[in-house]
């Protein structure tokens, strides 16, 4: 795949390069946006594998250069844009964020900076998302952080409002896998961990209704057997301990009939680790 990638982008092409094929399809943009999510696919690996990947060192390299172009050339605010060819670095940067060594030069190249950028100009195409795919690499670098260099509130809502599509019958995300929606709940479990995040999750209008839909209490949830389902219903019990653990949150909880119900049912018959969870948010 690195080879492949180096034959279709030898060496970054100039700004008026990515600003011309913003009003026009061009074949090596089109090459660079597949090739780039062939490695973005590469989040399915575990971790052992993803440390020992070879490839991943210059995937990054170009990802951040793509990342970095899209704010100073501004595409992502213009009317057309190559989205798949900016989009799908993100994702390169999201997963390269899980490794140590790269999140520590990511932390350092600036491109934090950028994806905020992104975050903040949005372009969609057929229900993807770019600020979504910046949030969540924003998130994986910097959503535990306390103090410093911290998520914005923008980038908390991203997340949040990609998260409720799943749990919106109208949009075309409502009938998505349980493993799907991991790669997004991840995100929201990652960012309840900061008490700096968590003022805003909770002022999000839909967040404790998804999560607690999330949880797969529902006999009839089509989501319910499915693979990640277990992983999905911890992940949600999660973060309504980690809100628990936050004295606003406590308050939030506790005046959300749905979530406090669910909350006792979860004690009695979700999975091990969902049980304790919930008791632990109940005792809180």
């Amino acid at each position: 795949t690195t080879a492949l990638l180096q034959r279709v982008y030898p060496s970054p092409l100039p700004t008026e390069y990515w600003v011309s094929t913003c009003a026009e399809i061009d074949a090596t943009s089109v090459w660079l946006g597949a090739v780039m999510q062939c490695l973005g696919y590469a989040r399915l690996l575990d971790q052992s594998t993803l440390e020992s990947a070879s490839w991943l060192g210059p995937a990054l390299e170009t990802s951040v250069h793509l990342c970095k172009l899209n704010a100073s050339a501004g595409l992502s605010a213009r009317p057309t844009m190559s989205y798949c060819a900016i989009a799908n670095p993100l994702r390169v940067i999201e997963l390269a964020a899980r490794v140590e060594s790269h999140a520590a030069l990511l932390l350092g190249s600036g491109v934090v900076d950028a994806l905020d950028f992104a975050c903040l100009n949005d372009f969609s195409v057929i229900g993807g998302s770019l600020a979504s795919e910046a949030a969540g690499a924003v998130v994986a670098l910097v959503g535990r952080n306390e103090g410093g260099r911290t998520l914005s509130n923008s980038t908390v809502n991203a997340v949040l409002d990609e998260f409720a599509l799943f749990f919106e019958p109208s949009h075309w995300k409502y009938v998505s896998s349980c493993a799907k929606l991991l790669t997004v709940v991840r995100r929201v479990a990652t960012m309840v961990i900061a008490d700096a995040n968590k003022k805003t999750m909770l002022q999000h209008d839909k967040l404790l209704d998804n999560i607690v839909e999330g949880l797969l209490l529902d006999s009839d949830n089509p989501r319910r057997g499915q693979d990640g389902a277990d992983a999905l219903q911890e992940t949600c019990a999660g973060v309504l301990h980690e809100l628990a653990l936050y004295g606003p949150g406590v308050e939030v909880l506790r005046s959300h009939g749905a979530t406090m119900d669910a909350l006792r049912v979860l004690a009695d018959v979700g999975t091990k680790r969902s049980r304790e969870r919930a008791q632990g948010a109940l005792f809180e």
